[in-house]
């Protein structure tokens, strides 16, 4: 396999000569992957940089209910494990070969070494760590934590069940009509001098029955409404932890942006 003309294709090593790139390609070692085989573990060190060649390959992490979360998909010319490589803390996502897939390695000194001697090379990967930043952003609130709906769902009662729907029954137009064309239809029966009239004017026993229905009414919607109360405070406490989990997230990434820039202002020193 021609590892040059492939390794000319990765946008990141376009300004580099053929004397250059001929030797930066001899220190990488080939690696060949079969369909869902992890190419990079979550949690592993890093101590390697990774280029895709050929095939495609996905960038997976884990949110909070161990649920697996798509944070990109990858295609030949990408690079993956660069962020553990620069900080030397464990990989925070894993990487998937979808198919038959090869990539081509790069140890940490021989990393550091091409990025000291190539300052177009940092501002390509500062680029590509800026994109996955948003992305992460993105995924982590809307799937950092449970949806609430299901949360709710899952912890009500029978008889929460019964009062949200009698509240959502009574809180509609359907229902009003109805009971609207119902009590004309009482008066009416009630007034017609050729109809018996079992509850005439001024209609009490209509009277205590609407009692009776809005004393059984009031308590049920004022359950629902506790209920749509809590359901308010689980969002709430939904909506911090996800603001939580994500400004940790960004805080990591801001800081290995800071390491990658660091180091590229260190090089710019020294020449």
């Amino acid at each position: 396999m021609n590892h040059l003309a492939l390794m000319r294709q990765v946008p990141m090593f376009r300004t580099m000569d053929e004397g250059e790139l001929a030797a930066l390609t001899l220190r990488m070692k080939e690696h060949h992957f079969a369909a869902d085989e992890l190419i990079l573990k979550e949690g592993d060190s890093g101590d390697s940089i990774h280029i895709l060649i050929k095939g495609h390959a996905r960038i997976i992490t884990h949110n909070a209910d161990k649920v697996e979360v798509l944070l990109d998909e990858a295609e030949p010319g990408a690079f993956f494990g660069e962020l553990s490589l620069l900080t030397g803390e464990p990989r925070s996502a894993s990487v998937k070969a979808t198919g038959n897939a090869t990539t081509l390695s790069l140890s940490r000194n021989d990393f550091l070494d091409f990025l000291d001697k190539n300052s177009q090379a940092c501002i390509n990967v500062i680029s590509v760590l800026g994109n996955r930043l948003g992305r992460s952003s993105e995924l982590l609130r809307m799937a950092a934590t449970r949806n609430v709906n299901d949360i709710e769902k899952e912890q009500s009662t029978l008889g929460q069940r019964i009062a949200d729907r009698f509240a959502r029954i009574m809180g509609s137009w359907t229902f009003i009509i109805a009971q609207s064309l119902a009590l004309g239809y009482y008066i009416v029966l009630n007034s017609v001098a050729t109809t018996p009239h079992w509850d005439p004017y001024p209609f009490m026993l209509m009277s205590v029955l609407l009692s009776f229905q809005a004393a059984y009414s009031a308590p049920v919607i004022m359950m629902s409404q506790n209920r749509q109360t809590a359901k308010d405070r689980l969002i709430a406490e939904n909506n911090y932890e996800v603001n939580v989990k994500a400004s940790a997230e960004i805080a990591l990434i801001l800081r290995r942006l800071d390491d990658l820039e660091a180091h590229l202002v260190s090089k710019t020193h020294k020449n």
